[in-house]
């Protein structure tokens, strides 16, 4: 990552700034309180979000909102990021983001810009905005003074940060959540067991209740042979008795029959003599129709035409009519203004004198036209009465026409009516016949009723205690099958107990087995892991760490070292120094090397680390004037290709490219390049 522009909205004491950031290294220098921090502390906020600062340290007094835009490129790409901060009621909290990408713009959360920039410098860590980033503060820019207090860390604390910086917490999570994983299974497979522990019980009721079904179905198999015994029987007698019933039914329904048979006939009886009297009747009126159709076939029709022809030509000649009388009507106005032109003398329309022998001869000539339209009109008249005359004639002989329709319809109705009624006299007179057999049979047969009854009682007594002895059977078989049914129901229920316990135990065991691999073999494989990265790592960070420190100090009599928990120790004269009664410049020059050490193990240990930025805050607080020589060799050792210095040391002027002078007038701080 480089740095290009970082442009302030009221942040701290400024009010509207854009800063340049050219490759090499650039110094920002100015006295204490002018504003350095807060260039700083602005680029890790467009970056990373507030983290654990409060919004109200970076947002300008009295201003209600303000903005970070930060321009950087990655991998030759440039990327804008702008975040905001706005005052609402008593607190101050972020708003929408922006960032601009070479392939889009997006407007984001604070937590969403997080996540991009995490992406896009490829750094591996979560994108909670309530954290700062490990990675940028170890690799690329860690405050002084937060530096020299790992110093002075208790061991494990100071062990614990390393872990984080570097990444191995990792594994010390890992083991962690591994150990609570073992101890959540361990509680499991105990579950698991207690669940199993009536295995054994439970197969030793399967089997009781197996032997129980066996002697259940062979005494079902028995009763069942015995229910079709006697069902057989019953439905034999129920054959027999039905023979018997049916003819009690016959018998019975032939004696009920005889006052029936009897009214029955003399219904047929009276019956006769009404359809006999009907068939003299339909005689009398078949021979007053015949008289009448024979007289219509004597009448002729008044005409050709049909009542639609006639009725056409009717709406003809009534139009001719209207026309006739409308041109006879206009040739009356033609002539009356002829005969008034002809008295005046005086064209009306050009007011010249007429010619009367001219319009004599107009007149002449109209009135024959008005004689000619009047004679046409009474022809017209005339033809006309005499259609009309004609459809009223045709209209009372096609009514003649449908009354003869209505007799012939009337007269075929009473030919057949009249067929219809010889049939039924002849099946009435062979129903009465029949009837009288019928009469003669039913009086025999009911002699012979009240043995079959008799005979009917005897086969019901026995068919009702072969039922009862079925109906015991059916019973005792019910309440077998019914047992039966939920035996076999207990039992798949009780197999299915049995299968899932043997399940939970199978399960059990498993999860011994993955406890024993976790507790013998990850758990130890991690630990080993841990601490040869933790025994790597050590080594690399002490033998950078020692070069720094004898780059800044020139003193053979001191050197310095660190532990296996990254403790700082120094020695004089082969003798441990306590750090507490170090110099400042001693102390500073200490810092500054675990910094530089910690910086460069930290940018190995993030593979996605892709930054070639390093940014220094008062690297050089206490430093003596050869201290601070020392640094132009250091920083040519980093080959750093953008380094940023924040500092109030004049010397540190000559080590830069680019110097920055930040002024502060009237509690607003400004940036002003040097000989500008």
């Amino acid at each position: 990552m480089m740095l290009k522009a970082l442009r302030l909205k009221n942040i701290r004491s400024y009010k509207d700034q854009t800063i340049e950031f050219p490759l090499g290294t650039t110094l920002f220098e100015g006295d204490i309180g002018s504003g350095k921090s807060t260039i700083l502390m602005a680029i890790e906020f467009a970056l990373f979000g507030l983290g654990s600062e409060r919004g109200s340290s970076l947002l300008r007094i009295g201003a209600s909102e303000g903005a970070v835009g930060l321009t950087f490129e990655v991998d030759g790409k440039d990327y804008t990021i702008v975040r905001t901060i706005k005052r609402r009621g008593k607190g101050v909290q972020q708003g929408e983001g922006y960032l601009r990408t070479p392939e889009e713009s997006l407007y984001l959360s604070p937590t969403e810009l997080k996540e991009k920039v995490l992406e896009i410098l490829s750094f591996n860590e979560p994108p909670d905005p309530k954290a700062r980033s490990l990675i940028y503060r170890y690799a690329i820019f860690t405050p002084q003074e937060e530096m020299k207090g790992i110093l002075t860390l208790p061991p494990d604390l100071r062990l614990q940060t390393i872990r984080k910086a570097l990444r191995i917490e990792d594994y010390r999570i890992a083991m962690e959540n591994a150990s609570s994983i073992a101890r959540e299974i361990r509680q499991k497979s105990l579950e698991f067991e207690i669940r199993s522990q009536d295995l054994e019980a439970l197969k030793k009721d399967l089997e009781e209740r197996k032997k129980k079904l066996v002697e259940d179905e062979e005494r079902c198999r028995i009763l069942k042979a015995e229910e079709e015994s006697i069902n057989h029987k019953v439905e034999e007698l129920k054959e027999e008795l039905g023979r018997f019933q049916d003819r009690r039914a016959e018998m019975i329904a032939i004696v009920s029959r005889i006052p029936i048979l009897k009214d029955r006939l003399k219904e047929v009886s009276e019956e006769i003599e009404g359809a006999l009297s009907e068939k003299r009747g339909c005689e009398d009126k078949i021979r007053d129709l015949e008289a009448r159709v024979e007289a219509f076939s004597k009448l002729q029709p008044p005409t050709s035409k049909s009542e639609e022809a006639l009725l056409l030509d009717i709406r003809r000649l009534e139009e001719e009519e209207r026309r006739l009388r409308e041109v006879g009507a206009i040739l009356r106005r033609k002539l009356e203004e002829l005969e008034e032109i002809e008295r005046q003398g005086i064209c009306p329309t050009c007011e010249r004198k007429v010619d009367p022998r001219e319009f004599g001869e107009k007149i002449r000539l109209k009135r024959l036209e008005e004689a000619e339209a009047s004679k046409k009109l009474m022809e017209a008249s005339e033809e006309l009465k005499t259609s009309k005359e004609l459809l009223e004639a045709l209209r009372v002989y096609e009514a003649a026409v449908k009354e003869n329709h209505r007799d012939m319809e009337e007269l075929r109705f009473y030919l057949r009516r009249g067929g219809e009624l010889e049939d039924r006299i002849e099946f009435l007179m062979e129903r009465q016949r029949m009837l009288k057999q019928e009469l003669e049979k039913a009086e025999e047969d009911a002699a012979g009723l009240q043995d079959l009854l008799s005979l009917i009682a005897s086969k019901e007594a026995e068919l009702q205690e072969e039922e009862r002895r079925l109906l015991a059977v059916r019973r005792e078989l019910s309440r077998l099958e019914g047992g039966i049914g939920e035996a076999k129901k207990a039992l798949t229920e009780l197999e299915e107990q049995i299968k899932s316990r043997e399940a939970v135990r199978q399960k059990a065991r498993r999860l011994r087995e993955y406890t024993s691999w976790l507790e013998d073999y990850f758990l130890p494989t991690l630990e080993i892991i841990e601490r040869q990265a933790l025994v790597s790592n050590n080594l690399e960070f002490n033998e950078s760490f020692q070069r720094w420190f004898k780059m800044l100090i020139e003193d053979p009599s001191k050197d310095a070292r660190v532990d296996e928990s990254f403790t700082p120790i120094v020695e004089q004269d082969g003798y441990e120094q306590d750090i507490e009664y170090l110099s400042g410049g001693e102390r500073t020059s200490l810092a500054l090397a675990y910094r530089l050490a910690l910086n460069s193990l930290v940018r190995r240990a993030s593979l996605g680390m892709k930054s070639n930025l390093l940014i220094l805050d008062e690297p050089t607080d206490g430093f003596s004037k050869e201290q601070l020589s020392k640094v132009r060799d250091i920083l040519e050792e980093l080959r750093c290709p953008q380094v940023i210095l924040v500092s109030h040391e004049k010397e540190m002027e000559s080590f830069a490219d680019h110097v920055y002078n930040v002024v502060k007038e009237a509690g607003e701080s400004k940036i002003v390049p040097q000989g500008s």
